[in-house]
């Protein structure tokens, strides 16, 4: 069904008469199916129509003071059957994100734009088809997350929370398999940056983000810009729909994941990129981030969180497991496998072997850029763009960028603990056939 329904070559416009407070995206439904969901962009990026269809394929809005309308004319219409009724083929939906960014979610339904036509009448939609969503039902009451933590938070004060942190970590963070990646695949300009949590995720979308828009990207977070398959939280571009993460001049997809090598759909024309961290510093950056992320630090100590390192199916069968599949895949030309150490040793040559490996042809200046918005002072600045969400029933969000350093696990672990999670690794690493060199990368 097109977008509107006149003639081809009329010019069409686009006006927002009234935007509510808080407002930063739309999501345009096209008889009842949503075509889009974006925004979270400081200006009007696009407005794009198919010359086929009639159908809008790009809208990107940002926060907007006042009136303004946008035109855009000769694709309207054109291939497509009139509407029976304008009212029927289009809505404008606000959304509106709540104040602990980058929680998200489509409530507060208001009036706010209308579309129209040169020479044609004028029609409007009215907004408010839906109640208003008080924000603490939408974001504490409604979360998704809440049933498991309120029972994580509950089993922690009797002295169970690490029984309950076994099963959210194993659905969170250490997935086998991911169903909207499956359904998606994978083709030429992907590029899926499959990192282990807590080993340089962030930092290495960064790059890939930054490297893929020659340095000029800017976001209020940077999962409102790519998408995390696993994760399907309101905010977060979905890997079915079109959104800023497909326009990037280069032509690059950067697709978040933390699933294996083995479980990513393969395909010649698609990149994988994979960092790969020292366990113990893993064990370290993990405890801090999900103890702090739930509000369970008093009640987990750092004794229990090594314990659960070791159990089958967690984090440092995890771990082996992620590193033993990628590096066995490393001398693919379309895999790139690198440290953590490495890429902190001298983050320049690091950020141009990854930009090489990208195809990206960068002058000096755009480099530069790209260097210094992966830095670790530019990411602590600005690290809201980064933050994890606040969950709920928690007093304040997790911290995503802590000290971003390496070689320091001693600051937690005992040295028989460290010992210990080296020697479990290599086992790990035998049971699986790996020739990953552990003890040239992170042993003693």
């Amino acid at each position: 069904m097109p977008i509107v329904d006149e003639a081809p070559g009329d010019i069409v416009e686009l006006e927002l008469d009234r935007v509510p407070a808080g407002v930063d995206g739309l999501e345009v439904d096209v008889n009842g199916d949503i075509v889009f969901v974006e925004g979270y962009a400081d200006q009007l990026t696009r407005i794009e129509v198919d010359g086929d269809s009639g159908q809008l394929t790009t809208l990107s809005l940002g926060v907007l003071d006042g009136p303004t309308t946008f035109a855009f004319s000769g694709a309207a219409g054109r291939g497509s059957s009139r509407a029976s009724s304008p009212t029927s083929s289009t809505r404008l939906w606000a959304r509106r994100t709540c104040p602990s960014r980058p929680c998200s979610a489509s409530c507060d339904f208001e009036r706010l734009a209308s579309v129209r036509w040169e020479g044609g009448p004028r029609y409007v939609w009215a907004m408010a088809t839906e109640p208003e969503i008080p924000r603490i039902l939408q974001h504490k009451l409604l979360n998704p997350m809440l049933p498991m933590v309120a029972a994580l938070k509950v089993a922690a004060r009797v002295g169970k929370g690490a029984s309950v942190l076994r099963f959210m970590s194993k659905a969170m963070f250490l997935p086998k398999r991911c169903r909207a990646i499956d359904r998606y695949g994978a083709s030429e300009g992907d590029v899926y940056v499959a990192v282990f949590p807590k080993s340089g995720t962030n930092w290495t979308l960064q790059l890939c983000v930054q490297a893929a828009h020659y340095g000029e990207v800017e976001f209020s977070h940077i999962l409102e810009f790519l998408p995390w398959p696993e994760a399907p939280m309101p905010g977060i571009p979905r890997l079915d729909r079109p959104g800023p993460w497909r326009d990037a001049p280069t032509g690059l997809r950067i697709i978040k994941t933390h699933l294996g090598f083995e479980g990513l759909p393969q395909d010649p024309g698609a990149r994988y990129v994979c960092m790969i961290r020292d366990p113990k510093e893993v064990c370290v950056s993990a405890y801090y981030f999900i103890t702090k992320l739930f509000d369970v630090r008093e009640r987990i100590s750092p004794r229990k969180w090594v314990e659960m390192w070791f159990e089958p199916g967690l984090y440092g069968e995890g771990w082996a497991e992620h590193a033993a599949g990628f590096w066995a895949a490393r001398e693919r030309p379309n895999v790139f496998v690198c440290t953590y150490t490495e890429a902190k040793a001298d983050l320049r040559a690091h950020a141009q072997r990854l930009v090489d490996f990208l195809g990206v042809s960068l002058e000096p200046a755009q480099f530069d850029a790209v260097v210094e918005r992966a830095s670790l002072p530019y990411m602590k600045a600005h690290e809201l763009q980064f933050a994890p969400p606040r969950m709920p029933l928690t007093p304040e969000r997790g911290v995503m960028i802590r000290r971003g350093e390496a070689g320091k696990s001693g600051e937690m672990l005992t040295a028989q603990e460290q010992a210990r999670i080296d020697e479990h690794a290599r086992a790990e690493l035998r049971r699986l056939g790996s020739d990953l060199p552990y003890d040239a990368l992170f042993g003693g």
